[in-house]
């Protein structure tokens, strides 16, 4: 599966944006599918870090696990799951007139069967990440978070 690409910008500054997007405790007030995260591993973050999220989707509850496998303050980050589902995630960060452009990356499963299996559910967590991304984008902007 191609990696799922979402690029938004959030009229707030770069600092504040990548301060709430590398702190998982606040994942749930914007994620309509997560139930709790947490960091398993104490600060600060950067690569080995690892955080524990549990969700719900399509009436299930899942727990996994991902570990910080690349991290620029203030730039990007990428996590890549350790356990519970497959899957790899990095954001980019880049300030421009209006604020601040997040970059999204998605890619579900594991290289192979798994993510040419995992393609046809590529167009619903699109979807689903997106409203995410609108909810933590008016949430921001309004100074809820």
């Amino acid at each position: 599966m191609a990696p799922v690409l979402i690029e938004i910008t959030i009229a707030r500054p770069l600092d504040e944006v990548f301060a709430v997007l590398t702190d998982p405790t606040l994942t749930p007030r914007w994620s309509a599918n997560a139930i709790s995260e947490r960091w398993l591993t104490p600060p600060p973050v950067g690569i080995g870090s690892r955080r524990e999220a549990v969700t719900k989707s399509l009436g299930r509850r899942m727990t996994n696990v991902a570990e910080v496998v690349a991290f620029e303050p203030g730039r990007s980050w990428t996590m890549r799951s350790v356990s519970g589902p497959a899957f790899q995630a990095s954001a980019t960060f880049i300030p421009d007139a209006d604020g601040t452009r997040v970059t999204w990356a998605w890619i579900l499963g594991r290289p192979g069967w798994q993510r040419l299996a995992m393609a046809p559910f590529a167009p619903f967590f699109r979807r689903a990440i997106a409203a995410d991304l609108g909810r933590l984008k008016s949430m921001l902007e309004s100074d809820e978070l």
